[in-house]
């Protein structure tokens, strides 16, 4: 969930400038061997998306970009 999410957000507020455009989005598919990894063989949650959102917003970056798509609001089995 997330992976690195808070970290990067941080980074970017703070090393680099809170003025910093963002692009947040939600269109990840998993395709060919990303299938075969439990950590990506899904696509991104609608929670997991607008928590992404928070954080940056959270650390004071305003500059987003988020790109919306069809978002399932839980993990789609195969």
């Amino acid at each position: 969930r997330l992976a690195g999410t808070q970290g990067v957000v941080r980074f970017l507020a703070q090393e680099v400038s809170t003025n910093t455009y963002l692009n947040i989005m939600a269109q990840y598919r998993p395709s060919y061997k990303a299938l075969d990894i439990p950590q990506l063989a899904r696509p991104v949650l609608g929670q997991e998306f607008y928590e992404a959102i928070d954080l940056a917003q959270q650390q004071g970056l305003y500059r987003l970009d988020k790109v919306y798509t069809s978002l399932p609001l839980k993990p789609v089995s195969r």
